[in-house]
């Protein structure tokens, strides 16, 4: 196997190729996209529980003791479990904000496949931020939960 790559790339050698690329390979973006679709996907999940819960303790009297207790119980189990996969969620974006994968961010990468792939975790990334915006009141009802007696 030849280190001179095709007509595709010029004829440039494969390190050539990696160091226009920002260095990082290929394998590494789709793990990095596989990563925060799947932070995504359990965001939502936790989410969806917290809504869940909140909706089903607002119906109950809570009045009675074992049912207020209960409820709080119930409260800071999904509130913990959402803090998690938050915690989860930032150590991936400081792993992201690594020397090694900050230049396949900064630069343009010179292969189609590498272009569509950062297209994708922009796109990711993106979708995370505006859920952060929207979902302040989320966050406040969780905090909440945390601080009542």
């Amino acid at each position: 196997m030849s280190l001179r790559g095709g007509p595709r790339d010029g004829g440039r050698t494969r390190q050539a190729v990696a160091r226009a690329d920002g260095g990082v390979p290929p394998r590494a973006l789709r793990q990095l996209l596989a990563e925060l679709g799947a932070a995504k996907r359990r965001l939502f999940e936790e989410t969806e529980v917290l809504r869940d819960i909140e909706t089903r303790v607002r119906g109950w009297d809570l009045s009675e003791s074992f049912q207020a207790r209960r409820g709080q119980a119930l409260r800071i189990a999904a509130a913990v479990r959402f803090g998690h996969a938050l915690d989860d969620l930032h150590g991936l974006l400081v792993r992201m904000s690594d020397s090694r994968l900050a230049p396949a961010f900064s630069a343009r990468p010179a292969s189609s496949s590498r272009r569509r792939l950062v297209a994708e975790i922009r796109s990711e990334l993106r979708y995370l931020q505006r859920a952060f915006d929207g979902g302040n009141l989320l966050l406040a009802t969780a905090l909440e939960s945390f601080s009542a007696p």
